[in-house]
């Protein structure tokens, strides 16, 4: 009965806010992969429509910093411990479920040849589950995070962790904005789509270390907060969002999509908006929420890792009919929404595609929760067999 009680009072002491980013970097993950998914990469760059796609992409792309951030500010007084190490075992346990699911779709559905041994490998090497290379990033992550803990904690002043991110700016995000520029070939910064080969000008050999970087700016705004208003924030944010999805559209108008690193996660666009949309998430007053969308907040929060990985499947059930139906996501119907794109024709068939992906991710990972939950209780079952044996 104690039990009981103490995880209610936990569970009414939970940021909500915390939860709610959870939400929207899911959200937004599965909305990214509707570029990945659709033919958006191989569409000449020109017209609204593919300036609002571009615009959209961009915000989207904070998904995989906002789970980075989310870790620096959950984590960032985890310790050196036994009991920490196990907490990976959840992950890996989610992220086999997800494989053996996906491995099953790919073999029985898309009727892919896939031998019992190839299907080992595949888990073992993270292709089981297709969109698994957030977990190999974040098992080095996870193994390192208490020895980051232990860097941040031996910088006992605001400034000199302020020190310690923009050290890892420099190295992670800098040449994301200087090193895209071709110094040679004539007429490039006139028409800067004639070529995509760039000289770089600054390092960028450790740009792999960003999820690093997003990990500290997790840390430092756990600890000390962007000191924006709300109505401030919101502005920056919706600036930065325009800016940064210009950028990327001008970069490659009247061109194909150009996978340059000023339009990756590392970006110097995506850790601006990240930081942002994060900041003021955290300022929205939930404490009032109803207990039925606190419920459902929570409840997709704690499925989120399951809904990235199995999201591969709805993916592959979905797109192949909508590409094959409209040949393009340009000929796909479009319709007003959103009273800010009135001007625009939105398209209406992303949200609705995106969110029918969401749900049916959700269940997924529900049905892998579940599996979970059975595991979990025949694990203890057989641990007080064995110690009446």
């Amino acid at each position: 009965m104690s039990e009981v009680i103490e995880k209610k009072k936990l569970y009414e002491e939970r940021n909500i806010n915390l939860d709610l980013i959870r939400c929207f970097a899911i959200f937004f993950v599965i909305s990214v992969h509707f570029f990945l998914n659709t033919n958006y990469y191989q569409l000449i760059f020109s017209g609204r429509k593919m300036y609002l796609f571009t615009i959209l992409r961009t915000f989207f792309m904070i998904c995989v910093p906002l789970f980075l951030l989310l870790t620096g500010y959950l984590m960032n007084k985890k310790e050196l411990s036994k009991k920490y190490y196990k907490g990976i075992i959840k992950v890996l346990l989610t992220y086999f479920l997800c494989s053996v699911a996906c491995i099953i779709f790919n073999k029985f559905y898309l009727n892919q040849e896939i031998g019992w041994k190839m299907a080992i490998l595949s888990i073992f090497n993270f292709a089981g589950a297709p969109y698994a290379w957030y977990i190999e990033m974040y098992i080095g992550l996870f193994l390192l995070i208490p020895f980051l803990n232990l860097i941040w904690k031996g910088l006992e002043t605001q400034n000199k962790r302020k020190c310690l991110i923009i050290t890892m700016l420099i190295l992670t995000t800098l040449p994301t904005i200087l090193n895209i520029y071709d110094w040679i070939t004539p007429g490039f910064f006139k028409n800067m789509t004639i070529s995509n080969v760039y000289q770089p000008i600054v390092p960028d050999y450790w740009l792999i270390l960003y999820p690093f970087t997003y990990y500290f700016i997790g840390c430092y705004l756990k600890d000390y907060k962007l000191n924006l208003s709300f109505l401030k924030n919101l502005i920056m944010l919706i600036i930065s969002i325009i800016i940064g999805g210009s950028i990327v559209y001008f970069r490659n108008y009247q061109s194909y999509f150009d996978y340059g690193i000023y339009a990756e996660y590392y970006s110097f666009i995506s850790v601006i908006i990240s930081g942002l949309f994060f900041n003021l998430i955290l300022k929205l007053k939930l404490n009032n929420l109803n207990n039925f969308l606190r419920f459902i907040i929570v409840k997709i929060s704690n499925l989120s890792l399951a809904m990235y990985l199995i999201s591969y499947i709805p993916d592959n059930l979905i797109y192949p009919k909508l590409m094959l139906k409209y040949g393009s996501i340009l000929n796909a119907p479009v319709h007003l929404i959103l009273i800010v794109l009135l001007i625009l024709n939105a398209p209406v068939h992303l949200i609705l595609i995106v969110l029918l992906i969401f749900v049916l991710a959700l269940l997924g990972s529900l049905i892998i929760n579940l599996i979970m939950k059975i595991i979990t209780i025949l694990n203890s079952y057989l641990k007080k067999l064995i110690k009446i044996v």
